[in-house]
């Protein structure tokens, strides 16, 4: 089935958006709503630990620092 959801977006894109088919346009768009409602089962839990009352979690991404280099 993957593969009939790409034809579709592919020729929806060529044909619909860049040849002017609205058709093909709305064709591209059910193909693309299908991919992302079968997207939900590729998530994965990478960290899971019950919090208790009082207690919080911070997510931060932070790039690390270089000591400065001397010349």
């Amino acid at each position: 089935m993957d593969w009939v959801l790409a034809y579709l977006a592919r020729n929806a894109w060529r044909r619909g958006v860049l040849g002017g088919n609205r058709a093909w346009v709305v064709a591209g768009a059910a193909a693309v709503l299908v991919r992302l409602v079968r997207r939900d089962g590729r998530a994965k839990v990478v960290y899971q630990e019950e919090l208790h009352p009082g207690e919080a979690i911070v997510i931060s991404h932070l790039a690390q620092e270089t000591a400065p280099t001397v010349t």
